[in-house]
C-alpha cells in the first residue's frame, strides 16, 4: 500500500489510478468486497471523506421485472444481473463525473483568487490545494512541522515534496463541496465568494441619518406654517371683534367672539370626526403606548396626519386654551411613519420598515422632533421625549434624537429668518431675557449681580411645591371631567353629543372675554410679558370698568394675572377633554408665569430694597406648574433653552424637583392619566418595595388541567 501511496504522488486528482480521486473500479465491485458492493467516495470536507455503502448490489437481488431486458437463450435472472450491473456503471459514472467537475471548479476558483496558494499540475491543468490538515492525526502532526499536504481518499494529509513553508489555509475546515454548490450563481460557473453585511449596514446607517434630518426638517416646516395659519386666524378675529366692540358695546363684541371661537370649534371637531377621529387628543399618551410595541390602527396614518394639522389650526386659532407640543409629538411621528411607508423612489426605507427596532427608534426620535419644533429647545425636547414616552430608554438610541431634533430646530430658525425677512441669521431663544442686574458704583467700578439672592431659594422651592399641588389638582379634574363624558357619551347620538360638549366648552372659555384684554393676546404675548423683568404693560392688562375697581391700587395687574392662573388651570382640564387635537403644555407653563408673577409682585412689594425681579418668579413658576402636571424635570432645561438665562438653573430646578415630589404624591402624570382613562397598554414604572415577597405580584389562581379531564373541563379552562 506504502508502493501505491508513493506512486501516486504528482499524478492528477482526476486521472485514473491516482489516489487524491480514485475511481471506483470499472466491474462495479470494490476489491476488498466479494459481493460486488460500491464504495462511493464521497466528499464531506477538503480533507475527510465519508465512505458509504449505498450502491444496488447491496440492496439484495431483485425479482425481475417486464421492463428487464431478457436475452432470447437466457434465463430471467441472467439477464437482469446484466442490467443492474449496467445500472450501477452508469450511476457510477455519472457520480464520478459530477463530483470531479464540482471538485475542480472549486479549486480553480480558488487558483485564479489566491494564486500560489493551491498547487496546479503542470501536466493536465489539474488544481490541488494544499491544505494543512487539522482533523486527522496525520495533519496534525504535520502541521507542528509545517508541511504542505494533498488530499487522499482515506482523509489522511500526504506530505507534497518541495517547499515545506507553512502555508495558511485556504478554506474553512468546515467547507464543504455544499458549501461551493450552494453559492454558485448557476449551474455552470464556479465558487462565489460569499457576500458581506458590511456595504448593507453602512447604507442603512445613511438611510437613517437622511431619514432622521427629513423628518426634522419637515417637521419644523409644518410647525412653521401651523403657526403662522394661527396667527392670522387669531388675529383676524381678534380685529373683527374689536371693531365691532368698538362700534356696539361690550356686550355684542362677546357675542361675536363667542359666535367665532364656536364656529372654529366646530370646524375643528368635524375635521377631526369626519378624516380620522383617533386624531383628537394630545398625542403623548398614544405614541408611548406605540413605542411599547402595541398598535393603534391608523394613528400613523396620512389620514391622521391631516387631521391632526388642521384640526389644530382650528382649535388654537379659535382661542382655546390649548398647547401644541402634544400634537406636534404626533405630527413628527406621522411624519416618520409615512416616510418609512412611502412606496415612490424605489421605496428607500423599506429595509428601516421591515427592522421594527429601529423603525421603533426612529419613532421615539420624531416624538423629540415634536417638542423641539415647538420651543427650539433641542436639548430639553429630547430629554422631555424620552421623560413622557418611554418607561425604558436604550442609551444606543440616544443620538438619533440629537441629530433630529436639531435638524428641526434649525429648520424652524431658517424659515422664520426668510419669513420675517431678517438680513441677519440668529439663532436666538423664543423669549431674550437678561435677568442680571448691573450695579454702577463708579465710572471705573461696574459689575453684575445676580437677579435673586440666597434667602430667595426657600420661596423658590415653596412656589414649586405649590405649582406640583396645583399640577396634581389639574390632573385628578381632567381625570373627573373625563369619567363624567365617558358616562353620557353612548353610542346613540354620539356625533350629536360630542357639538354639544364642545359648544360647552367653547362657551366657557369665550366667558374670559369679559375680564380683560390679555384674553384677546397670544399665550406668546402673554408669556412674555409676565416673565420679562421689567414692569407689566397697563394698557394691555387692564380689565373692564365694571371690574378696575376690585383693583388693589398699584398692584391692580394682580387681579388679571389670578384670571389668568385659574382660567388657565381650570379650562385645560376642560379642553383636553374635547375631541380635537390639543395639547397641555402651554397652557400649564402660562398658568405658571401667572402665578409666579404674582408672587414676584409681592415679594417685591414687600422687600422694596431687594434686588429680586417678578419675572424670575415667573419663570421657575412656569416650569414649576408644567413639571407638577407632567411629571417631568426636563422642563427645567426647556425653560432655560426658551429665555437664554443661566442665572436661574438653581431656582429652577429646585422648583420644579419640589413640584414633581408633592404632584406625584397625590396623581399620575397627566399623560399617564389619560393612558388609564382610555385603556391604553403601557409599560408602568415599577416602584421599589424593600419589604415586598413574592406573593405580592404572583397569580394564586393559576389555570390548570389534571391529566384526566374532559372536553368541558378544557373548554372552562381555556375560556
Amino acid at each position: 500500500m506504502s508502493e501505491q501511496n508513493e506512486a501516486s504522488r504528482g499524478q492528477d486528482p482526476r486521472a485514473p489510478g491516482s489516489v487524491g480521486f480514485a475511481p471506483p473500479p470499472s466491474n462495479g465491485r470494490s476489491s476488498g468486497s466479494g459481493g460486488g458492493g460500491d464504495i462511493r467516495n464521497t466528499l464531506d470536507s477538503w480533507g475527510d471523506y465519508a465512505e458509504t455503502n449505498k450502491s444496488l448490489s447491496s440492496r439484495g437481488e431483485l425479482p425481475p421485472t417486464g421492463n428487464s431486458p431478457n436475452k432470447e437463450g437466457e434465463d430471467g435472472g441472467n439477464a437482469f444481473l446484466r442490467f443492474r450491473s449496467d445500472l450501477e456503471k452508469t450511476s457510477k459514472r455519472i457520480s464520478q463525473k459530477r463530483l470531479d467537475a464540482l471538485h475542480q471548479d472549486a479549486a480553480l476558483s480558488q487558483a485564479e483568487k489566491y494564486g500560489t496558494d493551491v498547487g496546479v499540475d503542470d501536466a493536465n491543468g489539474a488544481a490541488a490545494p494544499k491544505i494543512r490538515r487539522s482533523r486527522t492525526e496525520a495533519a496534525n502532526s504535520a502541521s507542528e512541522a509545517g508541511v504542505n499536504h494533498k488530499l487522499i481518499a482515506g482523509g489522511q494529509g500526504q506530505p507534497v515534496p518541495g517547499r515545506s513553508t507553512r502555508r495558511k489555509s485556504l478554506v474553512k475546515q468546515d467547507a464543504t463541496l455544499e458549501y461551493f454548490r450552494d453559492r454558485r450563481p448557476n449551474k455552470h460557473s464556479g465558487y462565489r465568494r460569499a457576500v458581506t453585511n458590511v456595504q448593507n449596514v453602512f447604507v442603512m446607517r445613511w438611510k437613517t441619518v437622511f431619514l432622521l434630518w427629513l423628518v426634522g426638517a419637515s417637521t419644523g416646516c409644518v410647525h412653521t406654517m401651523v403657526v403662522n395659519l394661527e396667527k392670522v386666524i387669531l388675529l383676524a378675529k381678534k380685529d373683527f371683534v374689536q371693531t365691532v366692540r368698538d362700534e356696539h358695546g361690550l356686550g355684542v363684541g362677546f357675542a361675536v367672539w363667542w359666535i367665532f371661537t364656536a364656529a372654529i370649534m366646530l370646524v375643528s371637531l368635524g375635521l377631526t370626526l369626519n378624516i380620522s377621529p383617533v386624531a383628537a387628543g394630545s398625542g403623548i399618551p398614544q405614541m408611548k403606548t406605540q413605542l411599547t410595541g402595541a398598535t393603534i390602527k391608523g394613528y400613523l396614518s396620512f389620514r391622521t396626519l391631516m387631521a391632526k394639522i388642521c384640526g389644530l389650526i382650528c382649535s388654537v386659532g379659535a382661542g382655546m386654551y390649548i398647547g401644541q407640543e402634544g400634537p406636534f409629538v404626533h405630527i413628527a411621528s406621522a411624519l416618520a411613519n409615512c416616510f418609512i411607508y412611502m412606496k415612490g423612489l424605489g421605496e428607500p426605507f423599506k429595509r428601516i420598515r421591515e427592522n421594527k427596532p429601529v423603525k421603533l427608534a426612529i419613532l421615539e426620535a420624531a416624538c423629540a422632533v415634536g417638542v423641539s419644533s415647538t420651543f427650539r429647545s433641542p436639548i430639553g425636547g429630547v430629554l422631555f421625549a424620552i421623560e413622557v414616552t418611554s418607561t425604558y430608554y436604550m442609551v444606543a438610541n440616544y443620538w438619533k434624537g440629537f441629530l433630529a431634533a436639531f435638524s428641526a430646530s434649525l429648520m424652524s430658525h431658517v424659515i422664520e429668518m426668510i419669513v420675517t425677512r431678517e438680513s441677519t441669521f440668529e439663532f436666538d431663544p423664543i423669549f431674550r431675557i437678561d435677568y442680571n442686574t448691573t450695579v454702577y458704583t463708579s465710572l471705573d467700578d461696574i459689575y453684575k449681580t445676580t437677579s435673586y439672592e440666597t434667602w430667595e431659594i426657600p420661596l423658590f422651592i415653596i412656589l414649586g411645591l405649590f405649582m406640583g399641588y396645583c399640577g396634581s389638582f389639574m390632573v385628578r379634574l381632567n381625570a373627573k371631567l373625563s369619567r363624567f363624558k365617558s358616562r353620557i357619551m353612548t353610542q346613540q347620538k354620539l356625533a350629536t353629543k360630542e357639538i354639544v360638549w364642545t359648544l360647552m366648552a367653547a362657551t366657557i372659555t369665550s366667558f374670559c372675554y369679559l375680564f380683560g384684554n390679555f384674553a384677546t393676546e397670544s399665550y406668546h404675548d402673554n408669556i412674555l410679558a409676565m416673565i420679562n423683568p421689567g414692569s407689566l404693560d397697563t394698557n394691555k392688562w387692564t380689565v373692564p370698568q365694571f371690574i378696575q375697581d376690585w383693583g388693589w391700587g398699584d398692584q391692580g395687574v394682580i387681579f388679571p394675572l389670578c384670571l389668568i392662573f385659574l382660567s388657565n388651570l381650570i379650562l385645560v382640564s376642560l379642553s383636553l377633554t374635547v375631541a380635537v387635537p390639543c395639547g397641555c403644555f402651554v397652557p400649564l407653563f402660562a398658568g405658571g408665569a401667572a402665578f409666579g408673577r404674582i408672587t414676584g409682585e409681592v415679594v417685591q412689594w414687600l422687600f422694596p430694597d431687594a434686588t429680586s425681579v417678578p419675572g424670575g418668579y415667573a419663570l421657575v413658576g412656569a416650569a414649576a406648574l408644567t413639571a407638577g402636571g407632567t411629571r417631568t424635570v426636563s422642563v427645567a432645561v426647556i425653560a432655560v433653552e426658551l429665555t437664554g438665562e443661566l442665572e436661574y438653573i438653581l431656582p429652577l430646578f429646585l422648583g420644579v424637583f419640589a413640584s414633581c415630589i408633592m404632584g406625584s404624591r397625590y396623581s399620575p402624570s397627566i399623560y399617564d392619566s389619560i393612558l388609564k382613562a382610555r385603556n391604553l397598554p403601557f409599560l408602568p414604572n415599577v416602584t421599589l418595595k424593600p419589604n415586598a415577597v413574592v406573593s405580592d405580584i404572583m397569580s394564586k389562581h393559576v389555570p390548570h388541567l389534571e391529566k384526566q379531564c374532559s372536553t368541558l373541563d378544557m373548554v372552562q379552562v381555556l375560556s
